[in-house]
């Protein structure tokens, strides 16, 4: 269905080969079609809409405004790729971004493209991919299906790194849809869920430390996770996480190493895995 409609009419034709309908299979027909009618009028269809620019020119110390948006939906589609103007490779990956939701004058989300998708360190390793996120290539190809919720405006502002290059070119795609209800792992979200960034930066850790990834005394769920982190040992990789619920100070064992936190064997094939 593309939309909203206020009517439907279905037609039925027999061929000729077939035999003349009976009466007593009618009334079941136009129930079950009368059925349908109502219910296609009366559903609120998630309407998508596609924006996009075949390219735009970037300049060193500047900010450019991507996208803005007026208006309930939510966004569910982020693509963009991008060169250096002097033929060095990916631009896009290493770009700042900041989303301005509903009329803030503050940041609401500050992040690179490769944050975005969970990957540190500029790595470039590509293809991979999977329903939330991926990249398509070295040069570029970043995609996100994260889900952003907004209630009356959003806005998409894009800079270069100050180390870059003096320019660049970037091309993308944002898609946002309205009447669109937010599920998480089988879990319809109530309709004024807001999407929290938390960000810690250049924190050093010593051994048995601990460090609060998220603290808050509102309910929710934690939709994704990501750190870049350094040390002159992988045994930092063995950290346990913990979680308290609702106030308690009686701790939650999540995992006992990042390997069971992210599900995979052993630690040490998570330098060259993307989940």
């Amino acid at each position: 269905m593309g939309g909203p409609t206020t009517s439907v009419t279905h037609h039925l034709h027999l061929p000729p080969r077939y035999p003349p309908m009976k009466a007593s299979m009618m009334p079941s027909l136009l129930v079950c079609l009368l059925a349908c009618v109502v219910f296609v009028v009366g559903a609120p269809y998630p309407i998508t809409k596609t924006y996009g620019v075949s390219q735009l020119q970037l300049q060193q110390g500047k900010t450019y405004t991507l996208y803005q948006y007026e208006g309930t939906a939510v966004v569910t589609y982020f693509w963009l790729t991008g060169t250096w103007n002097n033929g060095a490779g990916d631009s896009a990956s290493q770009m700042n971004f900041t989303v301005y939701v509903d009329g803030a004058t503050r940041p609401t989300y500050q992040f690179t493209p490769n944050q975005l998708i969970g990957v540190g360190f500029n790595d470039l390793t590509a293809p991979w991919g999977s329903d939330m996120m991926g990249r398509d290539s070295s040069l570029g190809g970043i995609y996100s299906h994260m889900r952003i919720p907004f209630f009356k405006s959003i806005r998409y502002d894009v800079a270069l790194p100050h180390d870059a290059p003096a320019s660049s070119i970037l091309f993308w795609q944002i898609r946002v849809t309205e009447n669109y209800p937010i599920v998480v792992s089988g879990v319809t979200l109530p309709p004024q869920t807001r999407l929290v960034q938390y960000n810690f930066q250049s924190v050093n850790l010593t051994r048995l430390e601990f460090i609060d990834f998220v603290s808050t005394s509102n309910a929710g769920a934690i939709y994704m996770h990501f750190f870049q982190s350094e040390s002159s040992t992988a045994n930092f990789m063995e950290g346990c996480y913990r979680a308290y619920y609702g106030g308690s100070q009686n701790q939650s064992l999540v995992s006992t190493g990042f390997e069971d936190y992210y599900q995979v064997r052993q630690h040490d094939r998570l330098s060259s895995m993307k989940l």
